[in-house]
Parts: C-alpha cells; structure tokens; sequence
C-alpha cells in the first residue's frame, strides 16, 4: 500500500449555546447512525438514504464498515418511515434537493466508486419513486454538488479513482454532462459546494499527498462566476485561534445569494498530523530514527481511541456575507461539531444530519438552525 492510498484510508477512518438550536435524537424504527448518507427534501418530505457505519466492531477495534441501501422519509410531525431502497448500498456520494426531489450521485461502497445519478421523490401516494439520469462521466466519491440556474455542478473528491479538480455540469434540460474548468491548486478530497444564481462557492478539502510531498488541507474560499467560467480565489475560511480552519469533511447551504452557512468539518492540525504520519514515518526509517518510527507507529495504532474531544471537530457555525466579505460566528454547539453530516433547508429551518462525531463513531442526532435567524 502507497503513501497516498494510505493516507486517503485513514481519511475514510476520519470520517444550543445561543438558545435556538434544536437537538432531536430518534430510537426505535428509525435510521440507524451514519455518515455520508444521501438526504434532500421531496414534497412537504425529508429523506435520508444509504450512508455507512461500524454495526458490530468497532473501527477502533478493526470492525468491518457496512454500507446501506434504506431510504427514509419524514414529514415535520411524524416518525420517520422506511419507504424502499438505493439500487445498491451507498455512502460518501452526494445530493442535492431539486423542484422534481433530491439527486443523489456517485458514492461509494466495498466494491468501489460509483457513476450513477438518480433522482428520488415521494409521490402523492406517499411512495418512492427513482428516475435515472445520465451517469456522471467518470466514477465520484467523496465530493460535492450544486444546483444552479437549471445546472447540477459536481466538483473535487476522487474522480477516475483519484484527487481531481475537474468542475462537471449536467445540463437538465439536455441531460447531457460538460467539462468546465478545472479549480486552481490543491485536489480537494471531501470538500463543500454551495451555489447562488451567478457563482458557485467551494471551501475545504485535502489532497492526501505522497513520500516526496506532504498533505495539503485547503483553508480558503475559492469562487467560480459562472457566466465567465472563472476561478479565483476570495479569501481565507474565518481561522480557529491557534492554526488555520478547513472545511474538510464539513457542510453548508447557501441562504439566497448573500449568505452561505458553513459548518463541522475536521481540525486542521489534527487532522494534517495523522495525513502526514505515513509520510513521517518513511522519513524516520530513511535515516534510521527506530525511536522516532516507533513513536509514529503507536500514534498511528491508537488514534481511533482518543475521546471525541481530542479531535476537535468544528463546534461552529459560520456565516459568510457575499457581499462584504466578512465572516461571523452563528452559533456554537457541540451538536454541530460533526464529519460526514448532510446538511438540508426543510421547513424554513436549517438542518444537520447524522454525520461521525469522532472518526468510525456515527450519530443519529439531527440539529436544527433557524435560517431566516442565520440571515440576519
């Protein structure tokens, strides 16, 4: 196993203060925890689909991942129900609430990356419908979409089996997909896409790295004018205090053109050390440093033991005004320190799903944010 497949493996292993934020936790016929599920809005419905977890073992332990093909749906007063099933067990795709229901695309299982789109959407009957559109042009996981102006942009993760930058639009009046520009810089593997009507919006991600180049995590905030099919880059993502934030693992939603809501995600220097160990502990054999290799290997054997808050996922929730530029703190809450969340507009409230609250621990707890509370 190579540096770099290593490292985007321990990635996948990785993965109410202010008084409005609500909790709610479900027990019983409910979906089970996950991260990387699919969920959107269908209707008056909320759905969540697919998504993996550690059922028996812990990952800790080496427990075996196990991916899902369920797909739930909830109404605001009522329990959730199961209402059918994925083509085939999904995680780590991504999907986005269209008029028609929610797209889900691409993703991941144990026999690899997937090309597939398709749309779900509870009909009046209160039944699931699916209806296939076009695969994406090459195999995608753990990146991110958008929806603008009658296009679904995907972009970064792992494309063709490996890091890619490639921007790609499905068209859905034509159903037919196009290469756009490629974004500038680093790969960015488990980054988050937000659209207004004239731009699209891409923050966090990593690029695993190898012997000769160490991990990149990106902290900043790039921006592509759709009418001109142009990159640049804005700015950096609000920083923590001691190092640099990412996005990486994270989610948002873009409240009208001038508000995008960030939050979860990785630490940035937690999660650069344990990219970086592989790489590390090549150097330490190198020049035959047996201390300093023994060291990276314990640190290595017990990462997935430390307690949640050693990792110290992002307990905030940012705000970012398009127009100034300027980046607030909305909230602060453990409820949103979460990797491998969704993030959906339901009901005029902004919710968070599911998602692992340290890496291979999952969480069925949904928060929820009022949005016309994160505008202001």
């Amino acid at each position: 196993m190579n540096i770099r497949t290593f490292s985007c493996l321990c990635y996948a292993l990785c993965l109410a203060a202010c008084g409005w934020a609500q909790g709610v936790s479900f027990s019983g016929n409910v979906p089970q925890a996950v991260s990387a599920p699919f969920a959107g809005v269908s209707g008056d419905y909320l759905l969540l689909a697919g998504g993996c977890n550690f059922p028996d073992v812990p990952a800790s332990e080496g427990g075996v991942k196990q991916y899902y093909t369920a797909v739930w749906a909830k109404q605001a007063d009522q329990a959730w129900r199961c209402v059918g099933s994925l083509p085939e067990e999904t995680a780590y795709g991504t999907s986005i609430t269209l008029p028609e229901g929610v797209l889900c695309l691409g993703g991941l299982n144990a026999n690899g990356a997937m090309r597939a789109v398709y749309l779900l959407r509870i009909e009046d009957s209160g039944r699931l419908a699916r209806m296939d559109y076009p695969p994406l042009p090459v195999s995608m996981d753990n990146f991110a979409a958008a929806y603008a102006e009658g296009k679904v942009y995907v972009t970064g993760g792992n494309q063709g089996g490996k890091p890619g930058r490639t921007l790609y639009a499905l068209d859905l009046e034509t159903h037919s997909w196009e290469a756009l520009p490629a974004f500038p810089g680093a790969a960015r593997v488990q980054p988050v896409l937000l659209a207004t009507s004239d731009a699209l919006y891409l923050a966090g991600g990593f690029e695993p790295g190898d012997r000769d180049m160490p991990p990149q995590l990106s902290a900043d905030l790039l921006r592509y004018a759709i009418s001109q099919q142009e990159w640049e880059r804005v700015g950096e993502v609000l920083p923590l205090a001691d190092s640099p934030r990412t996005l990486t693992g994270g989610y948002g939603v873009a409240l009208g053109d001038t508000c995008l809501l960030f939050g979860g995600g990785v630490n940035w220097q937690r999660f650069a050390d344990a990219l970086d160990r592989p790489r590390q502990l090549y150097l330490a054999e190198q020049v035959g440093d047996a201390a300093r290799a023994d060291s990276i290997r314990e640190e290595s054997a017990n990462y997935l033991r430390h307690p949640v808050a050693w990792y110290r996922f992002n307990p905030e929730l940012l705000a970012y005004h398009i127009p100034t530029g300027v980046w607030r703190v909305v909230d602060v809450s453990p409820q949103y320190a979460k990797a491998g969340a969704v993030c959906v507009v339901w009901n005029g409230k902004v919710w968070v799903l599911h998602g692992e609250i340290k890496p291979g621990v999952r969480t069925a707890e949904m928060v929820s944010v009022n949005a016309q509370t994160v505008e202001k």
